[in-house]
């Protein structure tokens, strides 16, 4: 298939505007910004290589292909590969003046946004999902909201519950710190962090991050466990009935980044689970 690409200028145009709509991961569409995740994400995760790939998650649908008017096509493998491949539902191809690309693209990237079906999430069940370690986030930073998905994918924690204080799992600042991992996990909407405290089916589970709990080094984690950080700033409510664990730092520091943190504690629990890696 030769690379057919429609030139848009205007910023009325509808495919532009509902790129746009969608960059807080709000509208419609997951904006995956640059040539390389992109690829990579189509390869894993798109519909018709999804029955392909030994990942996990979503399979999701490619709508649109944007280049960057700047960008030339025709030098990059990879480019020509993306946009001349064939795929089973239409895909629109556009080339994008700089100027519009640019407001679609917080990161500066030289060469391409995919856009991509927004995955529909189901709402969160604590009764019926009692044999998995889940990974439950308040974190209203997008960018660390993003970083905490890469490192649930990576230490193998395939559930996530977004509580409602949390960014959104597909702002395209998420979708670009977690790298495309989002795509690997199993994400679900659950309640505020506030009310947590009246959520049936936690169980003994709740493990939350916080500076005035248990060493990690030294807590015995809970089959299972449900862990949970906390909103950035605030942390974890007071009430909250739950076990709080620590990582112990040096007192010149007031505390550690939310997805630091997040980090470490599934590295910890992955090693004392007795997972290795």
């Amino acid at each position: 298939m030769s690379m057919k690409l429609t030139p848009i200028s205007s910023s009325q145009n509808e495919v532009f505007r509902s790129a746009l709509a969608s960059l807080d991961g709000s509208g419609d569409y997951v904006l995956v910004h640059g040539l390389k995740l992109a690829s990579e994400i189509v390869s894993k995760h798109s519909a018709e290589f999804n029955a392909k790939s030994a990942i996990r998650g979503y399979a999701v649908e490619l709508k649109t292909l944007i280049a960057r008017a700047s960008f030339k096509l025709s030098d990059s493998e990879m480019a020509r590969d993306l946009f001349s491949k064939r795929f089973e539902n239409p895909v629109t191809r556009i080339v994008l003046d700089d100027e519009l690309f640019d407001q679609l693209d917080p990161f500066g990237v030289p060469d391409a946004i995919a856009v991509f079906k927004k995955p529909a999430r189901t709402k969160w069940a604590p009764e019926t999902n009692t044999g998995e370690t889940h990974l439950l986030l308040a974190t209203q930073n997008p960018s660390n909201l993003g970083a905490c998905l890469r490192s649930a994918a990576a230490f193998g924690i395939q559930k996530v519950v977004l509580l409602k204080e949390a960014s959104s799992a597909f702002h395209a600042k998420a979708i670009r710190g977690s790298m495309g991992a989002v795509f690997q996990l199993s994400i679900f909407e659950g309640p505020s962090i506030r009310d947590l405290k009246s959520t049936k089916g936690l169980d003994g589970r709740l493990v939350a991050l916080d500076l005035n709990g248990e060493p990690l080094s030294k807590f015995n984690w809970p089959h299972a466990p449900l862990i949970l950080v906390g909103e950035e700033g605030l942390g974890v409510p007071k009430d909250l009935q739950a076990a709080r664990v620590t990582i112990p730092i040096l007192p010149s520091v007031d505390s550690l980044n939310a997805s630091v943190s997040c980090g470490i504690a599934l590295f910890t629990h992955r090693m004392r689970d007795g997972d290795g890696l």
